[in-house]
């Protein structure tokens, strides 16, 4: 019999006579069909109470029962034992960074009549993004005496919003100073009117009272409700306040003028620093300030600028100190060409283009001041720089400057300098800081060449035999969470 004459009658005598049976196969016009019908109700009943599957199902509910709870348990466990995240205090922009002030005027020239203006400035913004700056504070002079219009040799306010809109797109931030002796009676007026067109105002030239500074912050407050964006307020404030909660940066503080001979005096200078550990901002240098480069000794530049850039608090930096300019210098110098780069004009003298932007920061030029802006700025964005501590060591025995700055549940770091022509020192930097054995080299600064091969970058070194020789800046990397 073959599969092609196989009929209904030929089923029955193969397959019997129940071919209404669901587990049967039947072939029906040559179409072979599969049907699975489930247990039925009768059939799962049989079961149902059957010793074996009894004791199965409560193996089974026990078992997901007790995984279950294991499993609650375990992340009990977990969150309560785990590592608590490190605490990251929500900064306002000017909280903590570097604010670069310039004088427009001497900045860059962009239409050749001699003097520097602010498209001059908004050609050269791409300057900042080498050493990551993010504010920019202009010099008053930019402004007529009356602090509500522009100096038309400088610019109008359509070049300052240009300014203010290009700023934007690079996460920068614009000050303005106002001099406190203009202000007169009209202050909040003038405070306003400032803190709706930029990011914020310096005010210079007297300490302010506390009364004035509160309605101050008050407008600047008031803005922030409305447009949601931080104001800052930049004032020379009282002495005794205490800075940590300060809704406006205290410029008390600065290194203006501070020579060769103070840094030298290791216990004074450390005592200053001890003083200023809780400062929300200080300056580096003024606008009618010498030079750093003439009252600090050129072997010792280096080191001072990283002891300085490195505290607690908003640096504020003079444009041009990065280069070391001396003296009158007041014209920045950008390159090699006609007047050092900043003008065109033929008829103005700008002399002496050595240490230029573009010769500091070319390659085979050495470790320049501007390269070491580049590296510390950098730094600063770590996380034991932007809101650590700073721990100043005050153990006259050690004889070098040093200081730790470090974020609970971050790497710590120690700055050392040895600011002493002659001598070397051979530190234990342990138990005056009380920091780990094993630290890494971070940055590392030499009048020696030499030196630099014991220092290389992330080189572990033994934090309690360091030995630095004259004129050298040590930053050491470590972390609590391997000791």
């Amino acid at each position: 019999m073959t599969k092609e004459n196989i009929n209904l009658e030929d089923t029955e005598k193969f397959l019997g006579p129940d071919l209404n049976d669901p587990s049967l196969t039947k072939i029906i016009n040559d179409e072979p069909k599969v049907s699975f019908n489930g247990l039925s109700k009768e059939e799962i009943m049989r079961y149902a109470d059957d010793p074996f599957w009894v004791k199965i199902r409560w193996f089974l509910f026990f078992l997901f029962w007790f995984v279950w709870v294991g499993m609650l348990a375990s992340a009990v466990i977990i969150v309560v034992h785990s590592p608590k995240c490190p605490y990251k205090p929500k900064l306002k922009w000017w909280q903590n960074n570097v604010i670069y002030q310039l004088d427009v005027e001497n900045f860059v020239d962009s239409d050749s009549n001699g003097q520097g203006d602010l498209d001059g400035l908004f050609q050269k913004l791409d300057y900042f993004d080498l050493f990551k700056i993010k504010s920019l504070c202009l010099k008053d002079n930019i402004l007529k005496n009356n602090l509500k219009e522009l100096n038309e040799n400088f610019g109008n306010f359509d070049q300052l919003k240009a300014l203010k809109k290009e700023l934007e797109k690079k996460d920068m931030y614009l000050i303005i100073d106002l001099p406190f002796d203009k202000m007169t009676e009209n202050s909040e007026t003038i405070v306003e009117f400032w803190l709706r067109l930029v990011d914020g105002v310096r005010v210079t030239g007297s300490e302010v009272t506390a009364d004035l500074l509160k309605k101050w912050i008050k407008i600047a407050d008031d803005i922030h409700s409305e447009t949601f964006k931080y104001k800052l307020i930049a004032a020379v404030g009282k002495e005794d306040e205490d800075h940590k909660d300060l809704e406006y940066l205290n410029l008390r503080h600065n290194f203006a003028n501070l020579k060769t001979e103070d840094l030298k005096d290791i216990n004074k200078f450390l005592m200053r620093l001890e003083n200023m550990k809780d400062v929300n901002g200080y300056e580096i240098n003024k606008y009618n300030n010498s030079r750093i480069k003439n009252t600090i000794d050129s072997k010792l530049i280096n080191i001072y600028h990283s002891l300085v850039l490195l505290l607690k608090g908003s640096p504020v930096v003079l444009y041009g100190d990065e280069l070391e300019m001396v003296g009158n210098e007041k014209r920045m110098k950008w390159n090699s060409s006609l007047n050092c780069g900043f003008s065109k004009k033929t008829n103005i003298s700008v002399n002496n283009c050595k240490m230029s932007v573009k010769e500091s920061s070319a390659k085979g030029s050495g470790e320049t001041l501007l390269k070491t802006y580049v590296k510390l700025l950098k730094l600063r964005e770590e996380p034991s720089f932007k809101w650590g501590e700073l721990k100043i060591n005050l153990n006259e025995t050690l004889d070098v400057i040093s200081f730790v700055r470090e974020a609970q549940g971050f790497n710590g770091y120690l700055v050392a300098a040895n600011v002493h022509d002659n001598e070397s020192k051979l530190v234990d930097f342990t138990v005056p800081h009380d920091i780990p054995v094993k630290a890494h080299v971070t940055h590392f600064f030499s009048s020696n060449p030499q030196s630099y091969d014991e220092f290389k970058l992330d080189t572990e070194l033994d934090s309690t035999h360091i030995m630095l020789q004259p004129h050298e800046l040590l930053i050491l990397k470590f972390s609590r969470a391997n000791n």
